[in-house]
Order: structure tokens, then sequence, then C-alpha cells
């Protein structure tokens, strides 16, 4: 009975967790740059003023800091082995691609150059009229957020199914 619930539990929390939708937002203006699990865990990166750059990771109530860019300590060298790697095919990555809802995007730029910008100016138009919003500045600043979203079954579901269609796989 007790393996039965505790097996219970665990696919309750497996189910769950390909249920829960997870984001990433970048803002340029704002410095703020961040992915989420929703209600589980979030990873942002932040200005260190020693450090330059480090990562923050909060589960549930744990919070942790990393610094990728501080020197690591000397460890023993291992052989390196000459594996050749695999290939991603581009099917499977626009697959993958095409699972991600966009909620939010905004493009401000300006290149510093007149000339460029009135050159860029109709392509922006452009992009703006089919529903992407892109401006043109001439005061020197740039900007742009991204927030998009996911769901890890929705990735283990387009992985699964482009194996299926291009290798012949039957269930």
């Amino acid at each position: 009975m007790v393996l039965l619930i505790l097996l219970l539990l665990i696919t309750v929390v497996v189910i769950g967790f390909l249920l829960l939708p997870m984001e990433l937002y970048v803002d340029t203006a704002k410095n703020q740059y961040y992915f989420t699990f929703r209600g589980l865990a979030k990873m942002w990166l932040e200005s260190d003023p020693t450090e330059i750059l480090k990562i923050g990771l909060k589960v549930f109530f744990y919070t942790h800091y990393f610094y990728p860019l501080r020197k690591k300590k000397k460890t023993k060298q291992l052989k390196k082995r000459n594996k050749k790697r695999k290939r991603w095919p581009i099917g499977q990555i626009w697959a993958l691609l095409r699972t991600f809802k966009l909620k939010r995007f905004w493009l401000d730029v300006d290149t510093g150059d007149c000339i460029l910008n009135a050159k860029l100016y109709p392509l922006f138009s452009f992009a703006s009229f089919y529903g992407l919003p892109c401006h043109i500045n001439y005061n020197d600043t740039n900007r742009m957020v991204l927030q998009v979203q996911n769901r890890p079954i929705d990735l283990l579901k387009s992985f699964i199914n482009y194996k299926t269609q291009h290798h012949g796989f039957t269930f």
C-alpha cells in the first residue's frame, strides 16, 4: 500500500513538472534577464562589482549564487576522447523552436548612423505592420524586451514526434 502511494505521488510530481510553464524574459533597458519555472525555480543574471557577473538560482526558499567568470582551481586533466559529436538536424531544431510561444516582444534601435537608420526604417515598419513592434529612434537608445513561454511536455512531444516521423519508430 505504501509503495502504491509513493508511486502515485512520484507520478503526480512528474506530470505536474511536465505541465509547469517555463518562461524566458529579457529586458535590456532594466537589465532583467531570467529563466523561470513558475512557482518552482528561478534563475537570473545580475551584475556584481567584484566578479562582473553572477547567476542567481532560487528553488522554493533556497537561494544560491554562482560566479561563472571566477577562476577555477586547477585539477588533473583527463585524457580527451576523440568523439565525433552528433549534430541535430535542422528540421528537429525548427520543430522544437516552433513549440515556444512569443508572449511579448519589443525592439527599439538606434545604430548611431542616421543613414543606416533611414535604410532600416522600411524593414522595421514592415515588421511592425505584421505584428512585431520594431522601432527606429534617433536618440541613442537601444532596448529589447523579449518574453517567451513553453512547457516541458510540448518540447518532449515535439522531440518524440520528429523522431517517429523521420526514423520510422512505431509504438
